[in-house]
């Protein structure tokens, strides 16, 4: 099984297995603590976010870029201004390029 988590600003947050239930309720450190222990490979990645994104907040990149770094990846960042959660042309070329390189 695959182990789906999701990480937010909260010090608790909601974290499932896959199982039929709903999930359980972990430690925020718990999470990040098991999803390093269970990383296994140290893929390319480039992150493409908007300025003006609410959903995933535009402030949390440069948590989640250092995040990355101490982890020994190295990805690759661009932003938009004025965009907020959705694509655009551009974001989507430069997600093809990166692709295709």
């Amino acid at each position: 099984r695959q182990r789906q988590m999701c990480i937010r600003d909260s010090s608790m947050e909601w974290a499932t297995d896959g199982s039929e239930d709903n999930g359980t309720l972990v430690d925020r450190q718990k999470a990040l603590d098991l999803l390093e222990q269970e990383m296994k490979s140290k893929p390319r990645l480039i992150l493409l976010h908007g300025q003006d994104d609410v959903t995933v907040q535009y402030k949390t990149l440069p948590y989640t870029l250092d995040w990355l770094i101490r982890h020994g990846l190295k990805p690759g960042c661009k932003t938009y201004p004025g965009l907020a959660h959705r694509m655009c042309p551009q974001q989507m070329q430069d997600a093809a390029d990166f692709i295709n390189s």
